[in-house]
């Protein structure tokens, strides 16, 4: 991608994720799995991707990650999703992605620096699919920021040196999106990201007035 399609840079750090809604009830099916996340913006001339290394969820756990991803803001970008998934399917009838959210990118750089719990949806009916903790900031301009002195230290990775696994994740990924995505087949029903998005963007204005 050249230079002059990069507007800017994203530096999200995903911090952990909660099976459980705000009413304490836990949304994931599975008892134990190996979970990551990907970081998606979309919109401009093609999809910028990361994803978190996996880490293991059990019985209504917690994963923890504190990963700093650090995504190209292209022309065009329009949409930040969350995409919390399983490292593989146990059976073709299970989903890989467990949960999702969307997020307009224009209302995250009205709120950076963000550090906040948002609400997941699961994919196809959209309903309740947990929580996630991000913190976001945005780095204008064409020159990549380096990861932050605590990513270096504990050997966690940004954009281009992502790890070989999050990479094999991230193909892995792209085939089921091929397969998941062709005609009237969505990976992530629309409507349900749409109304996630709507929701994230009203709580980032709420914080901004804060």
């Amino acid at each position: 991608m050249g230079d002059e399609a990069v507007k800017g840079y994203m530096i999200v750090n995903v911090e952990e994720a909660k099976p459980k809604n705000k009413q304490g009830e836990v949304m994931w099916d599975g008892e134990e799995f190996e979970a990551f996340v990907k970081v998606e913006i979309r919109g401009g001339p093609q999809k910028v991707k990361l994803a978190t290394s996996p880490r293991l969820y059990k019985n209504g756990g917690s994963l923890h990650w504190n990963q700093e991803l650090i995504l190209e803001v292209l022309e065009g970008a329009n949409e930040l999703r969350l995409i919390l998934c399983r490292k593989s399917k146990p059976t073709p009838s299970v989903s890989p992605v467990i949960a999702a959210c969307g997020i307009y990118m224009s209302d995250i750089l009205d709120a950076v620096p963000i550090d906040k719990y948002f609400e997941l949806f699961k994919p196809g009916l959209g309903g309740e699919g947990g929580q996630i903790r991000v913190s976001m900031n945005y780095s204008p301009g064409p020159k990549r920021p380096t990861p932050s002195s605590s990513q270096q230290r504990s050997g966690q990775s940004g954009s281009r040196d992502v790890s070989d696994l999050a990479r094999q994740h991230l193909q892995k990924m792209d085939e089921e999106d091929e397969d998941e995505e062709g005609p009237g087949k969505p990976l992530i029903i629309g409507g349900a990201i749409a109304g996630a998005a709507v929701i994230a963007g009203i709580l980032l204005k709420v914080l901004k007035k804060k």
